[in-house]
Parts: C-alpha cells; sequence; structure tokens
C-alpha cells in the first residue's frame, strides 16, 4: 500500500468531501483523511490496482484540482 498527502483545490463543503470518498473508493482507493476547510486528501492505495496519476485524473474529471 502506497498513502499519499495531496493538496486539492475546488472542495466547497461537506459534500465535496462524501463525493471525493465515495468516488475513489470506486476506485479502491482509501480515504484516510479528507478536509473541505484545508484542501488536504491523505489517500492509500495499492499500486497494482490504480496510480496516482489515475486518481489526480478522476478528482479532475470531478472538478477537483490536485495542486501538490
Amino acid at each position: 500500500m502506497t498513502t499519499e498527502n495531496l493538496k486539492v483545490k475546488g472542495m466547497h463543503c461537506a459534500s465535496c468531501e462524501m463525493l471525493i470518498k465515495d468516488i475513489l473508493e470506486d476506485e479502491q482507493v482509501e480515504v484516510n483523511s479528507i478536509s473541505h476547510k484545508t484542501g488536504d486528501l491523505e489517500i492509500s492505495f495499492d499500486e497494482n490496482q490504480v496510480d496516482l496519476n489515475k486518481i489526480k485524473t478522476i478528482l479532475a474529471e470531478e472538478g477537483h484540482e490536485v495542486i501538490e
């Protein structure tokens, strides 16, 4: 398992957090913590199932840009 800490732009409320969590969990990505207030997202995932670029693409498709 790989753990990444990301800064995500475009999260405005708790609903954004829930949406991101649901979408990532569908891709076998575990959301360890998420905060729309700070834009912080900590995830864990198996690189054999999904890579970080795909995760960033999934978030971008939902209107959330990874800035770090």
